[in-house]
């Protein structure tokens, strides 16, 4: 499907991110690093040194070659970060809290030469939009003279299933002019107007001033977000380390009424009568909660207790009924979720 591309400022992205109204839904860590440098620029030192145009040149020619790279291995290093995900859901832990980043900062474990870029997938829930923000994070020791890179944002109906690519960007740190800690280019807004799961994926090279070139690829884990641009609510219950798991597709037929598991009358009472005697008296007052469907009955959810769970009734009316009402193409306004 088609998204459209809209036009928004760093200086608007940036006060949204401050403000709330624009969150980082998933990253990627680029490691560029060196040990070679020092001794390299030691041995180089009566050498002329490239020159920008030599530097940019020899910078896309290896970008090139790793984008090819990513290409062969993206899979695999997808499904790699996709099986930390669930075992960290198996494991009772809460995989949505936090920026969805699953990469180590190797360069500050390595003691290396070099610099860590991120690419964010950034969300602007007010516009609907998103936007692909990459930033120079740390540099330790001799920086490259140049940072080249690819960052491309993919979507797909399914976490598990083949992404296509909405979008791609480059960009360029070079030193004296953008290379430097805190750094950050954005690339052009994308319109959402479907859900989907989003992902960033991208490859960056730093080649130094005496040639020596380093690249690192990566991939992001997946965030799905509505038709809004908003992110699915995390919630993990604290007193029974229940989690409120996203769905596995992001087409989900909508189910009419006549055709859904009808709700239960009784599914407040019978869910309160097995939590407690799973997991005790609660530091909660159920007043203060209600039983959600976390998969909705509108969409194929049903009554069974391993698709309920306690949700705070502010968080559950404001965040998550609202987030289900702008998940599916075609639903009629006012539905149950």
């Amino acid at each position: 499907m088609q998204h459209t591309q809209k036009k928004s400022s760093p200086a608007t992205i940036e006060e949204k991110l401050s403000s709330g109204t624009a969150k980082i839904v998933a990253s990627t860590v680029f490691t560029i690093s060196s040990d070679e440098v020092n001794a390299l620029r030691s041995s180089k030192t009566n050498e002329q040194l490239l020159t920008e145009e030599e530097l940019l040149s020899k910078s896309n020619e290896a970008l090139d070659a790793v984008m090819n790279e990513l290409e062969e291995n993206v899979d695999k290093l997808y499904n790699e970060r996709l099986e930390e995900w669930m075992e960290a859901i198996q494991a009772g832990k809460n995989p949505y809290k936090g920026v969805n980043k699953l990469t180590d900062n190797k360069l500050l474990a390595r003691k290396a030469y070099g610099v860590e870029v991120v690419a964010s997938l950034a969300a602007d829930e007010a516009n609907h939009e998103l936007v692909v923000i990459t930033e120079i994070t740390d540099i330790d020791g001799i920086p490259p003279a140049i940072v080249t890179g690819t960052a491309k944002l993919e979507y797909a109906d399914k976490r598990t299933k083949s992404f296509r690519t909405e979008d791609s960007s480059k960009f360029t740190f070079t030193a004296g002019k953008n290379l430097y800690e805190g750094s950050k280019i954005y690339s052009d807004p994308v319109s959402v107007d479907t859900t989907h799961f989003w992902r960033v994926v991208g490859a960056s090279v730093g080649t130094w001033s005496d040639g020596v070139t380093k690249s690192y690829y990566d991939v992001s884990q997946a965030a799905l977000l509505n038709k809004k641009a908003i992110v699915y609510p995390a919630y993990e219950d604290e007193d029974s380390d229940l989690v409120m798991f996203e769905p596995d597709r992001a087409d989900l037929p909508w189910v009419p009424a006549n055709q859904r598991e009808p709700r239960d009358p009784d599914v407040r009472d019978n869910f309160v009568d097995w939590y407690e005697n799973e997991y005790g008296r609660p530091s909660f007052s159920w007043s203060n909660v209600d039983i959600h469907h976390i998969i909705p009955l509108a969409y194929g959810g049903d009554n069974g207790y391993d698709n309920l769970i306690p949700l705070p009734k502010n968080f559950h009316r404001k965040e998550v009924t609202p987030w289900w009402a702008s998940y599916g193409k075609y639903v009629p306004s006012g539905d149950d979720y």
